[in-house]
């Protein structure tokens, strides 16, 4: 396939292909997947800042229009967790000896699957205590109010990984695969 070997070169020339430790399967399959999360989350927020996006409402059962009200700042934040989930997903993935007989796609996907809860860890223990401190964002609160709700932390994870999830799996999932096969294939065309 033409077009995907030309993906490659351009990886392989102004990618993740040129950053340190790349040319290990794991470290380059987190590399990968980082740039994947980065791709899918601009994406993602260029949508819903642009145009809103679809949700199912909970008391009409029906699909409805939904424009994101929060500020650019906020999901730019987020995505502060986003990208180095990608990174600890796509390396665990690949390094795990049991999933080493199927890389490439299916790798990726199941990398992005588990971007989500890695992202909402990285998210809970890092921005929700600070986000105030640092953009005075309305979703994070004081250190007093975090200490106060970490017992529910497991149920605040659960709710914002499921709604997470619910609105960004039609692009994640598929662009994780891709970036998955780009991945090997870069690393068979390597050696």
């Amino acid at each position: 396939m033409p077009s995907i070997k030309l993906f490659v070169a351009v990886c392989e020339r102004y990618g993740p292909g040129r950053l340190p430790y790349a040319n290990r399967r794991d470290v380059g399959a987190g590399y990968a997947m980082a740039t994947v999360a980065a791709l899918t989350t601009t994406n993602f927020i260029l949508a819903t800042q642009l145009s809103g996006f679809f949700t199912v409402t909970s008391y009409t059962k029906s699909l409805t229009f939904v424009g994101y009200s929060g500020p650019l700042s906020e999901q730019v934040f987020g995505m502060v967790t986003t990208v180095p989930a990608g990174f600890i997903a796509g390396a665990a993935v690949w390094r795990v000896q049991r999933l080493r007989n199927w890389r490439g796609a299916p790798a990726g996907f199941v990398a992005m699957l588990l971007m989500y809860p890695v992202s909402q860890l990285l998210h809970t223990v890092f921005l929700l205590p600070f986000g105030t401190l640092v953009i005075g964002s309305t979703a994070a609160v004081s250190l007093g109010e975090f200490l106060i709700a970490l017992p529910f932390v497991p149920y605040y994870g659960v709710l914002l990984g499921f709604g997470a999830f619910g609105t960004t799996f039609w692009l994640t999932l598929p662009l994780g695969a891709l970036g998955g096969y780009v991945h090997e294939t870069a690393r068979m065309e390597a050696t």
